[in-house]
C-alpha cells in the first residue's frame, strides 16, 4: 500500500527535562507545523522537580550546567539552584516554547504496541478524571513516532524492611514528601538513607529534633559543596553579556569533564583525589570512631559523591546519632521505632543469639532513591515481535534482559522508538547536556526519515549488540565495576551493567552528532520494503564533482583547448 511522504506524529513521554528539550527541538529542527503531543501523568512541567519537594531539596550540578543550552538563565540566585527555582525555570522555558498548546497532562503511560502493518504506535493512557470515581478511564492513541523521557526518577524506592505498616509515628518518602508541613519540633527523627536526598533533610530539619538518628547502608564521599550566592552584578552581566554568561557556563562544564579521568580505577587521578578526600575528612571529622564509620572501602566516584555544606558538622552534634549497618543492621520496623541487630563475627547455631537495639522514634523518613532498574517491565512497551523490552534483551544475554540500547536512545525491534536518558547514558555531567544530545540524534534521524521518506527505523541487532559489548568491556576498568551502586545494582564485575556509559560526556557529544542510518539501521519505506540506499552528502558531492569534472571535460575537448 503506497503511502504518502513521511510525516511524523509524535508522542512524547514526560513533561520534565526530556518533554521540553524534544518539544522545542522538534519545533527548532522539524518545523513549528509538526504534530506533537507531550503527555505527563502530573498535572504540570517540571519532572522530578515538580514532586521532589523535600526540605533542602535542590541540584548537585552547578546550576548554569543545569540549563538549557538554548534558553540560558541569567538570573540563578546561587551556585546549586533549589528545586523551586529550577521548577520555575523549566515552566517559563515551557511557556516561552508555547509547550503547554502541546500537554496533556493527568496521562499515564500504560501500554505502548508497535503495529507493524501500519507502521505505527498505540499507546494507552490511564486518563485522571474526579476524584469520586473509583478507576480512571483509559484511553488509546496512534502515533508513529514514540519519545519516552518519563526519566528514572519517579517511582521511589522503599527499603525492604518489615514492620513499617505498625508503626504508630508518622512515615514519609523523600521522593513523596507530604504536602501539608511535617511537624519535627522537638521529635525524634529517624533518617534511613544517606545519599543526597537525606543529606541535604538532614542539613535543613536537625536544629528542629530533639534528637535526629540516621540509620547509614554504607558510606560515602562527601566532598565540601561550593555553595555561593551570585552578586547582582553578575546577574547584570550574564543577562546584557550573553557570551559572558556562555563562557561561564563552559568553564562550568570544562571543570566537570576535566576530571572525568579519576572514574579510571587506579589512574593517578583517582589517587590524587582519593588522598585529598581522606584528609579533608580527616580535618572535618577529627572522631577517628565516627571517622570510620564514614570512610568508604571504595574509590572516589564508584557511588555518587555528595556535596555537603553542614552535614559532616551535624553528624558531630551530642543530640545526633550515626547508626553504620558495619555495626547494627535493620531488623525491624516496631510500634514506636526500630529495632537493629549487633553486627559480629558469623557464629554457628550453637551461639546465643545477636543482641538487639531499639530505638524509639516519632518520625521516620526513607531517603532511599528511586527504582532506577530498566529490566523492569513496569510500563508495557512491546515491539516488532510481540515482545517486551526485557524478553528482547533477554533473547541475547540470556540473562535477566540486561538492557542495551544503540547509541544510547534504542533498541533493536523496536521501530522509531526512542528512550532518552536511557541504558547506558553517562552519569558524570548536567543531564540536561546528556538529554540535549540524545535529542539531537533523535532529530537527525527524524530529518533522514522526512526527506527519504522512511516510515520506520530501528539499529541493527548486530550493530546495537558491538556498540553494547563495546561499552560493557570498556567499563571493566572503570571505578563502577564490582561496587554495588546506583550505577551497578548488582556489582557486577564484568562490566555488564545498564546505568552507565563509558565514556565522559564529551565523548557521547560526538557520538550523538550524526549516525549511519543505511549501515547500523534497518529502514522501512512507505510500502513496507527495505528502503533503497541513502547516499549521504559526502556521497552526493563527490556524485556532483565527478559530473561537473566530466561536463567541464567535454567542453573543453569540443572547444579544442584541451
Amino acid at each position: 500500500m503506497l503511502r504518502d511522504s513521511f510525516r511524523p506524529r509524535i508522542a512524547v513521554i514526560g513533561a520534565g527535562v526530556s518533554g521540553i528539550v524534544s518539544g522545542v527541538q522538534i519545533q527548532k529542527q522539524l518545523g513549528s507545523d509538526i504534530d506533537f503531543t507531550i503527555y505527563e501523568k502530573e498535572n504540570d512541567f517540571g519532572g522530578t522537580w515538580l514532586l521532589n519537594r523535600y526540605p533542602g531539596c535542590a541540584c548537585d550540578v552547578y546550576s548554569h550546567a543545569y540549563s538549557f543550552s538554548f534558553e540560558l538563565n541569567p538570573n540563578w540566585s546561587k551556585s546549586y539552584a533549589d528545586a523551586h527555582e529550577i521548577r520555575s525555570y523549566m515552566q517559563k522555558v515551557a511557556r516561552k516554547y508555547n509547550l503547554y498548546a502541546h500537554a496533556m497532562f493527568g496521562h499515564e503511560l500504560r501500554s505502548a504496541v508497535w503495529d507493524d502493518s501500519k507502521m505505527e504506535w498505540e499507546l494507552t493512557f490511564a486518563v485522571a478524571t474526579e476524584p469520586s470515581s473509583a478507576e480512571p478511564k483509559t484511553i488509546s492513541v496512534r502515533h508513529n513516532v514514540f519519545i519516552s523521557g518519563g526519566g528514572g526518577l519517579y517511582y521511589p524506592r522503599l527499603p525492604n524492611i518489615p514492620g513499617f505498616d505498625t508503626f504508630n509515628g508518622e512515615i514519609a518518602h523523600s521522593a513523596r514528601w507530604p504536602l501539608h508541613e511535617m511537624d519535627l519540633q522537638g521529635k525524634d527523627v529517624a533518617i534511613i538513607g544517606t545519599g543526597a536526598s537525606a543529606t541535604q533533610i538532614v542539613e535543613v530539619i536537625s536544629d528542629k529534633c530533639h534528637k535526629l538518628t540516621i540509620y547509614q547502608r554504607s558510606p560515602t564521599w562527601y566532598p565540601k559543596k561550593d555553595l555561593f550566592v551570585y552578586p547582582e552584578w553578575a546577574k547584570l552581566l550574564f543577562r546584557y553579556v550573553p557570551f559572558a554568561m556562555r563562557l561561564y557556563r563552559m568553564y562550568r562544564f570544562f571543570f566537570l569533564e576535566a576530571f572525568w579521568n579519576f572514574h579510571i580505577r587506579d589512574s593517578a587521578l583517582q589517587r590524587v583525589i582519593r588522598e585529598k578526600f581522606i584528609e579533608d575528612l580527616a580535618q572535618s571529622v577529627p572522631d577517628s570512631t565516627l571517622r570510620s564509620k564514614l570512610l568508604p572501602d571504595f574509590p572516589v566516584g564508584a557511588k555518587r559523591i555528595i556535596p555537603q555544606v553542614t552535614y559532616l558538622s551535624i553528624l558531630q552534634k551530642p543530640t545526633t546519632e550515626l547508626v553504620s549497618a558495619k555495626d547494627e543492621k535493620i531488623v525491624e520496623v516496631g510500634v514506636d521505632g526500630v529495632f537493629t541487630e549487633v553486627v559480629g563475627p558469623k557464629s554457628s547455631q550453637q551461639d546465643p543469639p545477636s543482641e538487639r537495639v531499639f530505638r524509639r522514634h516519632d518520625v521516620i523518613i526513607c531517603a532511599t532513591g528511586f527504582e532506577t532498574s530498566f529490566a523492569s517491565d513496569k510500563v508495557k512497551i512491546i515491539g516488532r515481535e510481540g515482545l517486551t523490552r526485557v524478553e528482547k534483551w533477554r533473547q541475547v544475554t540470556g540473562e535477566n534482559g540486561l538492557a542495551a540500547h544503540y547509541k544510547t536512545i534504542m533498541t533493536s525491534g523496536f521501530p522509531n522508538y526512542f528512550m532518552l536518558f536511557g541504558p547506558n547514558s553517562t552519569i558524570n555531567t548536567s543531564v540536561i547536556f546528556i538529554i540535549e544530545c540524545q535529542v539531537d540524534l533523535i532529530m537527525f534521524i527524524m530529518r533522514k526519515m522526512m526527506k527519504h521518506n522512511i516510515y520506520a527505523v530501528d539499529p541493527k541487532e548486530e550493530a546495537q549488540w558491538s556498540y553494547t559489548l563495546q561499552n560493557w568491556e570498556a567499563l571493566r576498568r572503570t571505578v563502577w565495576n564490582g561496587v554495588a551502586a546506583w550505577y551497578n545494582p548488582e556489582g557486577r564485575t564484568d562490566g555488564r551493567w545498564p546505568s552507565t556509559f563509558a565514556y565522559p560526556g564529551r565523548t557521547l557529544w560526538w557520538e550523538t552528532r550524526s549516525t549511519d542510518l543505511q549501515k547500523d539501521y534497518n529502514l522501512v519505506d512507505s510500502t513496507g520494503e527495505p528502503t533503497k540506499r541513502i547516499l549521504s552528502q559526502l556521497s552526493w558531492s563527490v556524485i556532483g564533482i565527478g559530473v561537473a569534472t566530466i561536463l567541464v571535460g567535454a567542453i573543453l575537448k569540443r572547444n579544442k583547448t584541451f
